[in-house]
């Protein structure tokens, strides 16, 4: 049953509390790393940001890591028992994260069924963009002078093998399939643009293929879904989305030789995309932040200083997240429910009566083993039921009876003497 005292239940609330200045710290990184590498290459900015992204799924895992080890090794603080003003500032991060720790705890149920929810109406919202792919009457392109220049255009492209090329009713050429990527393009493309602008687009969308764009940003969208309530996901996967554009936009421009066909293929085509589609058309993305990187390029050059500075960010956020993770053993009510989890330590109890002593193993309020003066009970004669348990002996006779605190503790009857041939 779901409750607020369960170790698993508070573990995510914690991973929740972090997450949110986690994502915080990513997207400042990103804004930062936005400006400073606005004069490099679209490929290392798709790059950089495409490591953001991951930064922000892994930072959760990576919280829930380290705090689960803080909590199971039970020595709060431990990395922070050195003396001085980073001992102290350490040592008062409880008092500063339980508070809101327990007030989130509190919400979970609220916050699961909210997260929950938003999870399921992105998944459907995803695969209705499948459906709409899929539902594509496309018909095979027959060869022509069309499929003559996407042949030539993947030669340029380096590309080993040209993709299938269909016709639909779509309002803008697009890549569709995971598997098998595909080129769709509108009916009769050729007689909508001019020749040049044509093979703009055409060598911007085999730059699609050639990246793999589909497969990528269907990931992204994944991703996006799990982390939807945060605005930090939603931030980066817009720049991704511009940055994964730019970046055919500069390998059609190298193939085309100039980029003011491109800019003007795009313009023509430019159409408006879905939140969750799951092609990749053409003419997504800013427009007019497209053409302006076009029309007046920079030149590809930063100081070296600004190319380690995700590298440095991502250290900082990992250092970071695992110092205030840490934390968590501080909180008394958290290390009990450990105990009590089936994520607990394997504990040990020795105890002595007038019979003699005998042994219990538990883990998370299960026995695991018992043995009775050295001589180990075999598991078919420890019957559990809840915190009750009967220890038997060959004959049937109860030996032993306990009762099991979840946290760690037993208690029992008195025994009389037996007779060890009776274990």
């Amino acid at each position: 049953m779901f409750t607020a005292d369960g170790y698993l239940v508070q573990l995510f609330a914690w991973v929740l509390l972090h997450f949110a200045w986690q994502g915080v710290f990513i997207i400042i990184s990103s804004r930062l790393c936005d400006f400073a590498l606005r004069k490099s290459p679209a490929s290392f900015r798709y790059r950089v940001f495409c490591a953001h992204l991951a930064a922000l799924g892994a930072a959760p895992l990576v919280t829930l890591l380290v705090s689960h080890r803080a909590v199971a090794s039970g020595a709060p603080l431990g990395a922070f028992s050195s003396s001085g003003a980073m001992g102290s500032l350490f040592s008062g991060l409880p008092s500063l994260l339980l508070p809101p720790f327990h007030l989130l705890l509190r919400a979970i149920p609220y916050v699961l069924f909210f997260w929950t929810g938003g999870i399921l109406i992105g998944t459907c919202l995803l695969l209705g963009g499948h459906a709409r792919c899929s539902r594509l009457q496309c018909v095979c392109r027959k060869r022509g002078r069309l499929t003559e220049v996407i042949d030539e255009l993947s030669r340029k492209l380096s590309m080993k093998t040209p993709p299938a090329v269909l016709e639909a009713e779509v309002d803008s050429p697009c890549v569709v399939g995971a598997r098998q990527q595909r080129l769709i393009l509108p009916r009769k493309i050729e007689h909508r643009l001019p020749p040049e602008e044509l093979r703009a687009i055409l060598a911007h969308e085999l730059a699609h293929v050639k990246r793999s764009d589909y497969r990528s940003n269907l990931l992204h969208n994944v991703l996006v879904l799990f982390l939807w309530p945060h605005p930090a996901a939603w931030m980066i996967r817009a720049q991704l989305r511009h940055e994964r554009e730019a970046c055919c936009d500069e390998a059609a421009v190298q193939v085309c030789g100039s980029a003011l066909p491109v800019a003007r293929a795009l313009y023509r085509m430019a159409v408006k995309v879905q939140r969750f589609d799951a092609a990749v058309p053409a003419a997504a993305g800013p427009l007019e932040r497209r053409l302006q990187r076009l029309l007046n390029p920079n030149p590809p050059s930063a100081p070296i200083v600004l190319w380690v500075a995700p590298v440095l960010a991502m250290m900082a956020l990992a250092v970071t997240t695992s110092l205030l993770a840490q934390t968590l053993p501080a909180d008394a009510a958290t290390r009990r429910a450990l105990m009590a989890s089936p994520l607990g330590p394997t504990i040990f109890v020795r105890a002595e009566d007038p019979a003699g002593s005998f042994r219990v193993r538990l883990r998370g309020g299960r026995v695991l083993g018992v043995a009775i003066e050295n001589e180990s009970i075999p598991p078919e004669q420890v019957i559990q039921q809840g915190n009750s348990v009967r220890v038997l002996g060959r004959s049937g006779q109860e030996l032993l009876a306990l009762q099991v605190d979840p946290r760690g503790g037993i208690s029992w009857n008195a025994r009389a003497e037996r007779a060890p041939s009776a274990f």
